[in-house]
């Protein structure tokens, strides 16, 4: 019950919703309830004695999340410019029942690219895939390790309650990205021998300003069988944060290069144990010539509530081209058609969503043009 968490005199509610469409939510209600909610904004940040970021939740694929989440962005953009702004966005899956979802998340990116200091991306598919894994009776076996090629993620149960009904599995989704945001703001609530500010991450997992979007993996997704300790038990951890069916955004079974990441541990963890992770970790991930040296590590003392000891992974990497490259195939169809574009130009002009999409096009040259730079290169080389 998390209602006693909450002022009842700062909610904003509204009954009508924006019917999928980006424009309604950007245009139609952010003009109407903006005020409404900078207004109350300003209220909470004046009791503030040292405010550090703005955190924001929002789905792209649909109407409200994507147009009026964005709108909320820009506006914080620009009333508190030295704030860091952080959102965690549910991104759309492939099979999305959403029509218009490819419009709304090309708009939504967009304004992503352009006002977000940083941003850690989830997909409810990749969610659901962890989960139904994590009941999987071929989880551990031989043939399911060389499947990926590597030994079995200590994945468990996010919660037993989900396993007695199949629409309880969201009560396990959710789990998970709270697991992720609770690990984030760790060293901001509990005391820790290497305690890592949220503007920190900023500095030194966004080499350049719009490689801002991070994929994010949680080690153990909940409790451990294992039931290991030490210097096993963190060993574990790190193999576990870079197998690809621990993070928390669909990645390809590619190799991609990392730009910089960040480790956050809780519990009772030593620095040289996390470095000595660190170093054999390095020798196996693909590094930019520029960034050889590109890890951060965060020691919180506090363990989380079900685990003695856990991993946050925060990295910046090329296969996140990989969800920008789905959304702007999905758009394509869409748009080289026509279809449903009536829906948006009511609202907003059609060069605004031809200056989306070369936006998200730009974004994406931008990171492949990042890994393949080397020394002595300028800013240049990124941005033309």
């Amino acid at each position: 019950n998390l209602k006693g968490l909450f002022d009842r005199r700062q909610m904003i509610a509204n009954t009508s919703g924006c019917g999928n469409n980006w424009a309604v939510g950007h245009e139609v209600y952010g003009a109407e309830c903006t005020p409404e909610v900078m207004e109350k904004v300003r209220k909470l940040t004046e009791d503030c004695d040292s405010l550090q970021t703005f955190l924001l939740l929002h789905s792209l694929g649909g109407g409200t999340g994507s147009g009026f989440g964005t709108r909320l962005l820009s506006e914080l953009h620009d009333e508190y410019p030295t704030i860091y702004r952080f959102v965690s966005a549910v991104f759309p899956q492939r099979n999305d029942d959403v029509v218009t979802s490819p419009y709304n998340s090309i708009l939504s990116l967009s304004e992503l690219i352009d006002h977000a200091d940083c941003v850690l991306p989830v997909d409810n598919s990749q969610l659901s895939d962890i989960v139904d894994y994590s009941k999987s009776p071929k989880r551990g076996t031989q043939g399911d390790s060389l499947v990926y090629g590597i030994s079995e993620p200590s994945v468990v149960k996010a919660k037993s309650k989900a396993d007695r009904k199949g629409g309880e599995a969201f009560e396990s989704m959710n789990y998970i990205v709270a697991s992720m945001l609770t690990n984030l703001t760790a060293s901001m609530r509990f005391p820790g021998s290497l305690n890592v500010d949220l503007n920190e991450l900023t500095t030194n997992l966004v080499p350049f300003p719009r490689l801002h979007f991070l994929h994010s993996a949680v080690a153990p997704l909940a409790v451990s069988k294992l039931g290991s300790k030490g210097s096993r038990m963190v060993g574990e951890l790190f193999r576990d944060a870079f197998d690809r069916r621990c993070q928390l955004l669909t990645t390809p079974p590619v190799k991609p290069t990392y730009f910089a990441s960040c480790m956050l541990l809780r519990g009772d963890i030593s620095l040289s144990d996390a470095t000595s992770n660190i170093d054999k970790l390095r020798k196996t991930l693909s590094l930019p010539s520029w960034n050889t040296e590109g890890f951060k590590v965060g020691l919180c003392s506090v363990p989380a509530v079900e685990t003695p000891q856990s991993l946050l992974a925060l990295t910046n990497a090329t296969s996140i081209t990989h969800t920008f490259d789905s959304i702007k195939e999905r758009f394509v169809k869409l748009y080289s058609v026509g279809a449903h574009l009536h829906h948006y130009t009511e609202y907003i002009e059609q060069e605004e969503i031809t200056q989306a999409y070369e936006n998200v096009n730009s974004l994406i040259d931008s990171y492949h043009q990042a890994a393949n730079i080397q020394l002595p290169f300028s800013e240049g080389d990124i941005y033309g």
